[in-house]
């Protein structure tokens, strides 16, 4: 017998839905921030690894103005 799921509160994001985030010429950019935002008022709790923040850095190095790099980091 299956236990009865719970509504997760954690979302894993990976790095495809960061690059979107940050890379304002991303295809998937206002879809990313919308989401990004609407988990964020529903109270979801936003998870990743160190691998995807490292991946994430290399993707957009380069491709977005460097403050904004920055910003991410920080």
């Amino acid at each position: 017998m299956a236990l009865p799921k719970k509504p997760s509160n954690e979302v894993f994001v990976d790095t495809a839905a960061l690059v979107a985030q940050i890379n304002k010429r991303d295809n998937l950019h206002i879809q990313a921030v919308s989401i990004n935002q609407r988990l964020v008022l529903k109270g979801i709790k936003l998870i990743t690894t160190m691998y995807i923040i490292d991946e994430t850095v290399t993707e957009i190095t380069g491709r977005v103005p460097h403050p904004n790099v920055i910003g991410f980091i920080d």
